[in-house]
């Protein structure tokens, strides 16, 4: 899947992040517990060694997920349902 920065993410419970020092290294690691929405910050588009190429924004820190443990969101006129399509960029007034 293809993320911008600035997109609304749905990643499931039991999904690693991590956090990295400024070499490069793990310095933190977490494995949620329920589903969240999380904000997307930064992506790597392309096929990476690094397998955490998708940065989020959750609970109020930068994290690293897997691009393949992150969902798109849909927005209809329900409300916010999480899918696997592209994200609806659509705004509509109630």
């Amino acid at each position: 899947m293809i993320f911008q920065p600035g997109d609304l993410a749905y990643i499931p419970s039991e999904v690693s992040l991590i956090q990295h020092n400024d070499h490069g290294g793990v310095c933190s690691y977490f494995t949620t517990t329920e589903p969240q929405y999380v904000l997307v910050l930064n992506s790597q588009n392309r096929k990476s060694a690094h397998a955490y190429a998708c940065e989020i924004l959750f609970k109020g820190q930068a994290w690293s997920a897997r691009t393949v443990d992150l969902f798109t969101v849909d927005i209809d006129e329900n409300g916010v349902k999480n899918g696997d399509s592209s994200l609806n960029r659509s705004i509509k007034k109630f």
